[in-house]
């Protein structure tokens, strides 16, 4: 989904989606089986494109975990951090919440909740072939995500950050303002009419201030 934003963002920001182990190109790849081992890969890929360039992630639900972590991972390795970050539709991985241990749950059950969620209409989760086909993945997901074990390493972030969320997803408006411990930098909230996927409504808004605040960072 992430390759069409680059005719919105122009040529002066460059658009590199990070396509994860086991889906699309790599559905060959096994899956995860630990958060870390995510992050892990996901180092292994950004690693090979940073320079002097300024640059910022992007993330999305579990994908603002990766983006959080690798961070640090980036920069206990030496490497430059973010100029900017952009937490999505998730809150701080230092908030303590009880979740659903999804990747638990019988497939009627699972199903019933990933249509909570949205995002996917009933249709293609009543499809079987295509819950044969992305049932594992949401498993593992959901496994990786609740297995998630938060490390303090004692300093914050420099970069700014921008927080967007759903006014309906499943988290407090407390849970989200707790983003404000993560960086030293500029931060600000972006909230949205929606649920959990608040993006597939707002995707125009949501790229025109990710836009902005590049162009004003760099």
């Amino acid at each position: 989904m992430f390759h069409k934003w680059k005719k919105y963002l122009g040529e002066s920001i460059e658009v590199i989606p990070i396509e994860l182990s086991g889906r699309g190109r790599r559905y060959r790849e096994p899956l995860y089986d630990s958060f870390d081992n995510m992050v892990d890969d996901v180092y292994s890929i950004v690693t090979e494109d940073i320079d002097e360039t300024p640059y910022a992630f992007f993330g999305y639900s579990m994908g603002s975990w990766i983006a959080y972590d690798l961070s640090y991972k980036l920069i206990e390795a030496g490497y430059k951090e973010p100029e900017h970050i952009f937490f999505s539709a998730r809150r701080p991985p230092y908030v303590k919440k009880k979740d659903i241990i999804y990747h638990t749950l019988s497939e009627d059950k699972m199903r019933e909740e990933i249509i909570k969620l949205g995002g996917i209409s009933r249709e293609l989760i009543e499809n079987k072939q295509f819950m044969n086909m992305f049932m594992p993945i949401i498993r593992s997901d959901f496994k990786n995500v609740n297995e998630y074990e938060y490390k303090n390493r004692g300093f914050k972030l420099l970069g700014n950050v921008t927080v967007f969320y759903g006014i309906y997803d499943d988290m407090t408006f407390e849970d989200v303002q707790k983003w404000r411990d993560s960086t030293n930098g500029n931060l600000d909230f972006y909230a949205y009419e929606g649920g959990h996927f608040f993006i597939l409504d707002n995707l125009d808004s949501i790229l025109d201030t990710i836009g902005r605040k590049l162009v004003n960072n760099f």
